[in-house]
């Protein structure tokens, strides 16, 4: 499996531990996470966006701004807040919107100045 023509044998959590599956898929856009057991996409630096949701809105809004490029970060030192209420989204305190597609095109796309956290795989 790792791609050199090999073939590894064993429990799959053996096999995941082994780093195996990761040598075998890495590539520059998709990484295999041991912590996770799942593929990911690194993130790079990004800015800092405060998720106001909970359960599976949070989850799901957290996986679309990341692969956007966004980083999840703490109320205190978010440049953005996205919150989720009973009627819908809300960046920043704006109008009401009703997907998260709406609220990754009110969120802009890049600020010089904007504060940005380290690069992180998500989880």
């Amino acid at each position: 499996m790792p791609g050199e023509g090999r073939f590894i044998e064993g429990a799959p959590e053996d096999v995941a531990r082994s780093g195996a599956i990761g040598d075998a898929f890495d590539q520059h856009n998709l990484r295999f996470s041991l912590t996770s057991g799942r593929f990911e996409t690194p993130v790079g630096s990004g800015v800092a966006v405060h998720v106001d949701a909970t359960g599976h809105d949070a989850m799901w809004l957290s996986r679309a701004l990341r692969r956007r490029g966004f980083a999840i970060a703490a109320a205190d030192s978010a440049v953005h807040r996205v919150a989720r209420t009973a009627t819908g989204w809300h960046v920043d305190d704006g109008p009401q919107l009703a997907s998260i597609d709406a609220v990754l095109g009110a969120l802009p796309q890049g600020e010089p100045d904007a504060r940005r956290t380290p690069a992180t795989i998500s989880a």
